[in-house]
């Protein structure tokens, strides 16, 4: 009934009145009914200044903004509320919320009856949409949803013991037709989905989640694709974890496999803690759907030609790894990890459909116990099995595979311990050449040659670090690293050029560094996570306050991975006041890091007035130094 007072009663009171006519004790109710109200949804953060003191508080006509409607601003003329009517039938349907002037929270009526039935979540509290077309204000179900807030949702579901909750993130079976899937693999979907949502109710309250579990981290492989019958490709995800805080200690949730739909992730299986029966098995349903359960594994093996003896040794390591893992270390550790490798090794040598994916699993999960020190004899577990591959007819491209894995395991570990960090480059780049070298045309030696290139990059050595990144967009002009490559093209061979640079502001406005020709312009890439960058921040503010009147600006570009984290230190940190571009991806996938193909942080240009480059990077003195020609 709140929503449908809202709807009826401010449409006439304030959408239609004349804020300039309005009697101030008329203009004060309005503004108190106004800030009376709150979200559809429970939670969330948004500005909610104090109790019944309104002061400073402004309530006004949207048309300042090009709408129909009221604002409510505060005594800084910053945005806390925007209710509107963006249909034209003289009624509002759009409930906005903000937060130090972002909006992060919008109700929406979308069928006429002043009701919400749409509910967005924006800027730093997430990107997702649900839905509640029953309009009993508990959603039904997700029009968008990131894997991650996907999961935040499956904790607190389970938390709450919230059954409704838990439903709306559940793969519905018309979804699942409408992915167009394999009659096989649609079929094992099913099954899956089936169990999972089964008694559903009753798994919801017998499962022990503490009531004080907090969502910390979002855990998976990365995500792949299933090309389905339509030969479009379906994202899905195998192996998905949920961290957690409880009383102080870290927890892990296995999620198991989920798959975009849209634009919202969807749940396949019943989530279930470390070492239970029914926790999902590593590999899920789309990638080694073969070791899901033991009540499958015969139409599995009879389906890729696997032996099913085999897929039951895998079975039983890999619940033996589950059931221990947490209570055993060093050597017992060790083991455990040799004998899931061994027998995943054995899926891989067996599986003829599905080989390539139990040989990229092998390698991760052997590569990353490698490198996490639980499995000091994991490099020659790899090393091992690589001639195994050749004599068993492994495609070339797999032993590539499991070559780079070996190769960045090596290194990673190598890094935290040498001594001669020189002598150590000097190895890195020797054998990324000799992997170039020996599968010149594989899509990792796209990889291999940015590393390459970004040793020499940061070196300062310009030319061989070019001629890289040429070569990468030259022969591998359709992979992940061309984009970066021709980015750092671009910035090694930017000064004295007019360079194009665009994005968008953390309040979602078009940004184009050409705009600001006319100024000297300090573009500065940072993120929350790098001190160094953070520790220039003071002198910056020093360099903007003293030359910004003078024709000087920054472009700040975070390449945080999480907005939240970037929009939470901007709020405690309120005097940065220049501009802020923010795109996720963090360092190796935001857009606004390829545009330049940045390699370290912080990385820091300056450009002149005409909008040629004079430093491609610089530092915060010869900036001073430059900009005191301004004067």
């Amino acid at each position: 009934m709140r929503a449908k007072h809202l709807g009826y009663l401010l449409v006439t009171g304030l959408v239609c009145a004349t804020f300039t006519t309005t009697s101030v004790r008329g203009q004060e109710e309005k503004l108190k009914q106004a800030m009376s109200f709150r979200p559809f949804q429970q939670g969330g953060n948004y500005d909610r200044p104090g109790g019944d003191d309104l002061s400073g508080l402004k309530l006004g006509d949207a048309a300042s903004i090009g709408q129909v409607g009221f604002l409510v601003r505060d005594a800084n003329d910053i945005i806390l509320r925007r209710f509107v009517d963006t249909d034209g039938d003289k009624r509002l349907d759009t409930w906005a919320y903000y937060l130090r002037g972002v909006e992060v929270y919008r109700d929406v009526d979308t069928n006429k009856d002043t009701k919400p039935d749409r509910f967005y979540w924006l800027g730093p509290e997430g990107s997702r949409i649900g839905i509640d077309d029953d309009q009993d204000r508990s959603i039904e179900s997700w029009a968008k949803i990131s894997p991650q807030e996907a999961t935040i949702e499956l904790v607190e579901a389970l938390k709450e013991k919230n059954v409704a909750r838990m439903k709306a993130l559940y793969l519905t079976e018309e979804e699942l037709g409408s992915l167009k899937l394999s009659p096989e693999l649609e079929k094992q979907v099913s099954e899956r989905l089936s169990q999972a949502t089964k008694d559903l109710e009753t798994k919801v309250q017998a499962q022990e989640l503490p009531s004080d579990a907090s969502w910390l981290h979002f855990g998976a492989p990365y995500p792949g694709g299933i090309v389905n019958s339509e030969a479009v490709t379906i994202d899905v995800f195998d192996n998905v974890s949920a961290l957690y805080e409880s009383d102080g200690e870290n927890r892990q949730l296995m999620v198991g496999s989920m798959v975009l739909v849209d634009k919202a992730w969807k749940l396949i299986d019943f989530p279930s803690m470390p070492g239970e029966e029914n926790a999902p098995v590593v590999g899920g349903v789309f990638f080694q759907s073969g070791a899901t359960a033991p009540t499958v594994v015969a139409s599995a093996g009879s389906a890729t030609g696997m032996d099913v003896e085999t897929l039951n040794q895998y079975q039983a390591a890999e619940d033996e790894f589950r059931e221990k893992y947490g209570t055993v270390e060093g050597k017992a550790l060790a083991d455990l990890h040799q004998k899931r490798a061994k027998a995943l090794m054995a899926i891989a040598v067996d599986s003829k459909d599905n080989r390539e994916d139990w040989t990229r699993q092998y390698a991760d999960i052997v590569s990353a116990a490698y490198q996490s020190g639980e499995f000091p004899d994991g490099l020659k577990e790899l090393e091992s099995q690589i001639s195994v591959m050749q004599k068993e007819g492994f495609d070339a491209a797999l032993v590539a595979y499991t070559k780079y894995r070996i190769l960045n395991a090596w290194y990673s570990r190598a890094a935290e311990t040498a001594e001669d960090l020189e002598d150590l480059q000097d190895q890195w780049q020797e054998r990324l050449n000799k992997f170039i070298d020996e599968y010149p045309k594989n899509e990792l030696a796209a990889e291999a040659l940015f590393e390459l290139g970004k040793i020499d990059d940061y070196l300062g050595d310009i030319e061989t670090a070019e001629k890289t990144y040429r070569r990468i967009v030259a022969d591998f002009p359709d992979s992940d690293f061309a984009a970066r490559a021709r980015g750092a093209v671009v910035r090694l061979t930017s000064e004295g050029r007019v360079i194009p640079f665009t994005g968008e502001t953390v309040n979602g406005q078009a940004f184009n560094l050409a705009r600001l020709k006319g100024r000297m312009v300090l573009i500065h890439y940072w993120a929350t996570w790098c001190e160094p960058c953070k520790a220039e921040f003071d002198e910056m503010k020093e360099l903007y306050s003293r030359y910004q009147r003078d024709g000087f600006e920054i472009v700040s570009i975070s390449l945080d991975e999480n907005r939240e984290d970037l929009m939470s230190y901007l709020g405690q940190n309120k005097d940065l006041p220049w501009i802020h571009l923010y795109a996720p991806g963090g360092l190796e996938g935001s857009p606004l890091s390829a545009q330049l193909g940045v390699i370290a942080l912080p990385t820091m240009m300056l450009v002149d007035k005409d909008g040629t480059v004079l430093e491609r990077g610089t530092t915060l003195q010869q900036v001073e130094r430059e900009a005191k020609k301004l004067k």
